[in-house]
């Protein structure tokens, strides 16, 4: 695997600010050319844009880092299905990095800049020959948000809630994918 030409911190000072346009019109497809991660600039706080772009600077400094040559290459050959092993592996960078931060991660930016991170892993495996659609990445999202849910110590049933609230639902509201269709499969993100 070559590592990706663009310096990271270019890379990272390209995502698209908080009320900006996204860097890909509506309804093109993203850098594989077969799904679209979510601008996620829209759902961040202005408060916390900041810090998840640092969040995602570092998961990718520590991704593309020779330390973790033997890990992408495990990425990159996992047998699993590509929705799990993105999720997997993204929460490994997350849960990683909030091990290492002194108080660790804030819990809002976690999520925003783990779907970043996802769009990333998914652009890696697209260059490695092996096309991530818009349900892969879905798949994906879903079950990071129920890994890292659990690892912070919630239930299955505040993780729900928590998605629920996320998508701007009530209660009452059946939970959608990322992509705003179709109902949210839970057990299938936890399983």
């Amino acid at each position: 695997m070559t590592p990706n030409p663009v310096p990271l911190a270019q890379r990272a000072s390209a995502r698209v600010p908080p009320g900006k346009p996204s860097a890909t019109p509506e309804g093109d497809q993203g850098p594989s050319g077969s799904f679209k991660p979510p601008n996620t600039a829209q759902f961040v706080p202005p408060e916390m844009k900041d810090t998840v772009d640092r969040i995602v600077a570092a998961g990718m400094k520590m991704a593309y880092s020779p330390q973790m040559a033997d890990e992408r290459q495990q990425f990159l050959q996992g047998q699993e299905p590509i929705g799990q092993r993105m999720a997997q592996t993204v929460a490994g960078l997350l849960l990683t990095l909030d091990q290492q931060a002194k108080g660790g991660l804030p819990v809002g930016a976690i999520f925003p800049a783990g779907v970043d991170l996802l769009g990333d892993a998914a652009e890696m495996l697209s260059k490695a020959g092996q096309p991530v659609s818009q349900e892969d990445f879905n798949d994906a999202a879903r079950q990071l948000f129920v890994i890292v849910g659990q690892k912070l110590g919630g239930t299955p049933d505040q993780i729900m809630q928590a998605a629920g609230q996320a998508a701007g639902e009530t209660p009452a509201e059946e939970a959608t994918d990322v992509a705003g269709e179709g109902p949210m499969d839970v057990e299938g993100a936890m399983a």
